[in-house]
Parts: C-alpha cells; structure tokens; sequence
C-alpha cells in the first residue's frame, strides 16, 4: 500500500480517538507512534494488488510454501453481546 509521509507523532491513541480521526482527516496507519497518511485506493492499485497475490498465491501453492494471506483494513469494535448461540450468565 502506498503511502504519504508521516504527518504527526502520536501519543497512545484511543479507539474512539482512532475512529474519529480515520472519519474525519481520511485513512492513516499508525507506525512507530507516527501517523501515517494512506492514499486513496485507486483502480490500477486494485490491479497490481490482485496480479501479485495471485502471482504469490500460485508459487506457494506450487512449491507446497504456505498460505498467503490478502490485507485487509479493519477496527474491531467492543460488542457485549460477542458470544453468540452460547449460554451468558
């Protein structure tokens, strides 16, 4: 994934502050107690991404390597009700 040079050192962040500033200034990641900017995905970045997974995917296949894995964004969010279909005292 491309990205922007860092725009801030960062103390420890919240989720809530995390969610809040991904809402409000765009996609960033946090590396080494710095935000980092994303850019945007684009269509050709879409492409490239699916031709190297591919291209990665085939040759571990082939070559018995292990499994490979897509990134993919995520924020897991606190919810009480995470057990589901089990009993909850």
């Amino acid at each position: 994934m491309s990205v922007i040079p860092a725009i801030e050192q960062t103390a420890l962040m919240t989720l809530e502050d995390f969610v809040r500033l991904y809402d409000t200034e765009g996609p960033f990641e946090v590396i080494d107690g710095e935000r980092v900017a994303l850019m945007l995905p684009v269509a050709i970045q879409a492409i490239t991404n699916r031709l190297f997974f591919t291209l990665l995917f085939q040759h571990c296949v082939t070559h018995r390597l292990g499994e490979v894995f897509a990134e993919g964004p995520f924020v897991q969010l606190y919810k009480a009700n995470w057990v589901k279909g089990a009993r909850v005292p």
